[in-house]
């Protein structure tokens, strides 16, 4: 799970296809939940993409965290 203000590597995929058509930096600006059934909720990512200045939503597979964890 991302936080607000995450630096992360997105992906843009053609459609359901594991082929990436567009990857860039970002910044996560918000994050939404949704439990449609109860077993696994779905996130989606509200992300700043620095490449194209502006905002779209991501899901959170198409989403690398760019921070390195401190030990």
């Amino acid at each position: 799970m991302f936080q607000k203000g995450d630096l992360v590597r997105w992906n843009e995929f053609y459609g359901d296809v594991p082929i990436v058509r567009d990857t860039g930096i970002g910044v996560v600006i918000n994050s939404q939940k949704y439990d449609y059934f109860g077993d696994k909720p779905i996130y989606i990512y509200r992300v700043y993409r620095k490449k194209y200045n502006d905002y779209m939503n991501f899901e959170d597979y198409t989403l690398e965290n760019l921070k390195k964890e401190k030990k």
